[in-house]
């Protein structure tokens, strides 16, 4: 069912430019609440004052690393190979949150 095959360098760069760019928001954005900033996204905060903004973060970061990393090896269709296309685009969301947050910071 699966074939085993090591992620090509643009898969790979996508998954971690994800991993980065979360880890990025979540330092960046625990260091600026504590330095007196406000969430300025309502869902964010929300998620934050039930104490879930980290597991529902976490679990949106894997399931776009897990996906498309299960969906190339399991479909043999290169039109599956576009899946990466997913966690860069979020990668750089979240990169871009944290230059953002960075910004605020300093």
């Amino acid at each position: 069912m699966f074939r085993v095959q090591v992620p090509s360098r643009f898969e790979a760069a996508a998954y971690l430019l994800l991993v980065l760019g979360a880890a990025g928001d979540w330092v960046s954005t625990g260091i600026g609440l504590r330095g007196g900033l406000a969430e300025g996204n309502a869902l964010a905060a929300a998620l934050m004052g039930s104490g879930q903004w980290v597991s529902v973060d976490l679990t949106l970061v894997a399931t776009l690393v897990v996906v498309p990393y299960v969906v190339n090896r399991a479909i043999k269709n290169k039109a599956a190979r576009a899946l990466w296309v997913f966690p860069v685009l979020a990668g750089l969301l979240k990169v871009a949150v944290c230059l953002w947050n960075i910004n605020l910071i300093v």
